[in-house]
């Protein structure tokens, strides 16, 4: 599933079947490569993978309500804005660029990044190696084949 194909769905308690918002933003571990969180929209909350029960095309449900105000440890590092992955150039690791992160695919089962959609060509999520404010890094293409 790509990203631009999951934004703006709903995320329900399956509790309460009530709506918690709605999906404005993906927290990825760049090291695994994998979602680690989703941003919910007109908030700086998010809802951790590991809490999602399913990510449906309707919608993604969680078991209950809450909705944590503040994140801990390596999730709140990576929930800074400055580290989303989309429309930011991407480098290799030999400093050559590959474009601009126009989509990302991902398990909606795992939550695995399996790749990422650039504006020159698609590469394997494997490629990762980090995200900062100014740009994603990759393994260049004839190391990740190594």
């Amino acid at each position: 599933m790509l990203f631009s194909e999951a934004l703006r769905r709903p995320v329900m308690s399956i509790s309460s079947a009530t709506s918690l918002g709605a999906v404005d933003g993906f927290v990825v571990d760049v090291k695994r490569p994998q979602v680690v969180a989703l941003r919910l929209a007109g908030s700086d909350q998010v809802i951790e993978w590991d809490r999602i029960e399913s990510f449906g095309p309707d919608a993604v449900t969680v078991a209950d309500d809450e909705v944590p105000a503040e994140q801990k440890g390596r999730v709140q590092a990576l929930a800074d804005a400055r580290f989303a992955l989309l429309n930011k150039r991407v480098l290799d690791d030999r400093g050559d660029e590959s474009g601009t992160v126009h989509d990302v695919d991902f398990d909606p089962e795992s939550g695995r990044v399996t790749s990422v959609i650039t504006s020159t060509g698609s590469l394997d999520g494997d490629r990762l190696i980090g995200c900062g404010p100014y740009a994603v890094v990759v393994r260049a293409a004839d190391a990740a084949n190594s």
